[in-house]
């Protein structure tokens, strides 16, 4: 809020009380809730307009500031370099850690199991007549 403990707020409820009334009281408290509730739209508006607007300054700035790129100038992207053997890492035979389960390679297939292809024979000629 602003910066108000509970003490503050006791005594302008108190005064409000003693100024107004308890009859009015209820329809003073709605018309100042409804109040800072178009205050606080008001200034969500207006802190959504100076973003755009900024934000609008920096577009047009960045926009005086760009120059496309010059297309002889530019240079092709160089290919990656080939790894020396030297450079090589070597990380020797792979070991599974004891207690883990082995796993077999599949065997190669067989003619078996193939599925049959079934032999296309061409259709006889049609005879227009």
């Amino acid at each position: 809020m602003l910066d108000m403990g509970w003490a503050e707020l006791l005594v302008i409820a108190v005064v409000a009380l003693l100024a107004v009334g308890p009859e009015k009281l209820p329809e003073v408290a709605q018309g100042l809730a409804r109040l800072l509730r178009q205050m606080q739209r008001l200034m969500s508006e207006v802190r959504e307009a100076v973003h755009l607007e900024e934000f609008d300054a920096r577009i047009r700035e960045s926009g005086r500031n760009y120059t496309p790129p010059d297309v002889a100038r530019t240079e092709a992207p160089q290919p990656a370099q080939p790894v020396v053997e030297s450079e090589a890492i070597d990380l020797g035979p792979i070991e599974a850690e004891p207690g883990a389960a082995m796993v077999e390679p599949l065997p190669a297939p067989t003619e078996a199991d193939r599925p049959a292809v079934p032999e296309v024979t061409p259709a006889p000629p049609v005879q227009n007549g």
